[in-house]
């Protein structure tokens, strides 16, 4: 009677896969605490186009409301509050001086770029923060209406929230040198000598 020999194959061990689920969860934090999470839109300028600081940098501003202007290569600008209620006060009372009625529809937009008497002829679906493309010089935000927002949201953040306000300049790292100057001069001209510039880490 024959034998039937089986060829059997060599057994190979598990690897140990404990320390690498170890090394992707250290992975894993790492990206976790180094990265930012990516925060809606407060202008026409993303934060990824403004300047750059290189390291770690920290800030201790006092608590107080923040007033986001924007500024493109193009010279366009756009308003936001970082408070909604008081966003929606100073269109108000800017709107006004247009007689003109702010639409609630547009209570929850994050920021506004065109002026305030086109206000009511937008609908609930027509962005009051048109993008790049549909921007043009006759529906923008005029540096003259511009700085009446900043003064109705400086004078009413304490009314309204019980907070003071600071102003913080979003600008593309394109844009012209005059540009930038010709702003800040009418802000220092509106008594608004303190003023901060957004930045992101540079990676």
């Amino acid at each position: 009677m024959k034998r039937t020999i089986r060829h059997r194959l060599p057994c190979l061990g598990r690897p140990e896969v404990a320390p690498f689920a170890g090394l992707f969860l250290v992975i894993c934090y790492f990206f976790m605490l180094a990265g930012t999470l990516k925060e809606p839109a407060k202008g026409l300028v993303a934060l990824e186009e403004t300047p750059y600081i290189t390291g770690y940098a920290c800030l201790f501003a006092p608590e107080h409301n923040y007033i986001y202007i924007s500024l493109t290569t193009s010279g366009y600008f756009s308003f936001s509050v970082s408070e909604p209620a008081l966003q929606q006060a100073v269109l108000e009372q800017v709107s006004k001086k247009f007689g003109v009625h702010f639409p609630a529809a547009l209570q929850s937009k994050a920021f506004v770029a065109v002026r305030p008497e086109l206000l009511p002829s937008l609908s609930a679906t027509s962005p009051s923060v048109p993008t790049r493309q549909q921007i043009n010089t006759s529906v923008t935000l005029t540096q003259a209406q511009l700085l009446d927002c900043i003064e109705a949201a400086r004078a009413l953040s304490p009314r309204l929230t019980h907070m003071p306000s600071a102003v913080y300049l979003s600008i593309n790292t394109q844009t012209k040198a005059s540009l930038v100057m010709r702003l800040v001069k009418q802000l220092q001209h509106r008594k608004l000598n303190q003023l901060y510039l957004l930045t992101h880490r540079y990676s």
